[in-house]
């Protein structure tokens, strides 16, 4: 994904840009490569506290089919791949995780 036409499209239409940087690293060498992940931020959710943002958690609609594809794990698997399931993402300064949330 183009990531400049993607970031003008969202801050066009939502009037305000989120996104995710995360540091992987290069194999054989001493060095990290930045990954910029942009996220609609309808579906984003920052926390203030009294340090300044505390950790962010993006929640959004996502059938388990999606999840299996894209996460290689198999996710609730007693459950079809058409369910559909609030996946959920919390990131903090020092940690962060994900998992799915059942519709009831």
């Amino acid at each position: 994904m183009r990531i400049l036409p993607r970031a003008a499209w969202l801050a066009a239409m939502r009037g305000c840009l989120c996104g995710r940087v995360l540091p992987r690293d290069v194999k054989g060498k001493d060095e990290k490569k930045l990954q910029i992940q942009l996220r609609d931020p309808r579906y984003v959710y920052p926390r203030f506290g009294s340090d300044g943002l505390t950790c962010v958690v993006e929640s959004w609609e996502r059938t388990l089919h999606d999840i299996r594809q894209s996460t290689g794990v198999n996710v609730m698997p007693d459950s079809p791949d058409t369910d559909e399931v609030t996946w959920w993402s919390i990131g903090t300064r020092t940690a962060a995780c994900t998992g799915p949330t059942a519709k009831r």
